[in-house]
């Protein structure tokens, strides 16, 4: 009898848990982002490393909101896989309106379109500051 209370606080557990992990998951990529964009017109070296630590924190994002699908699924699932709303509401209200993060699961980021263009922003960002360093 003990194991069924104990199997059912998992479950209400589990409920409230995945909500909290896609909300950060969302809110951590969107504070990246903006982070990103505004520091590339001031040192784009700095928004590079930027951009290579939200790509490392996000790397599997889509494959934990699959498998957070799959979860959803089962019989047990009765909470919700919406974005929830954070303790601290002051990291969302500095952001620009237009950060908002693309929650598709084909696994294809929406900065892959664009690389090629950062790659070469950034090769003549590093260029301008070996001249400069001269």
């Amino acid at each position: 009898m003990d194991r069924y209370f104990k199997m059912e606080r998992a479950h209400e557990r589990l409920n409230i848990e995945i909500q909290r992990v896609l909300t950060h998951m969302h809110d951590e990529e969107i504070f990246l982002r903006a982070k990103e964009e505004e520091l590339r017109s001031i040192d784009p070296v700095i928004a590079h490393q930027v951009f290579l630590y939200r790509e490392e924190r996000t790397r599997y994002n889509c494959q934990h909101r699959q498998r957070f699908k799959k979860l959803a699924a089962d019989s047990h699932f009765t909470g919700s896989l919406a974005i929830g709303v954070p303790l601290d509401d002051s990291l969302r209200k500095d952001l620009p309106a237009s950060m908002d993060v693309d929650v598709d699961d084909s696994g294809q980021d929406s900065d892959e379109e664009n690389e090629e263009d950062w790659v070469q922003e950034m090769a003549e960002a590093m260029q301008t500051l070996f001249i400069q360093g001269d």
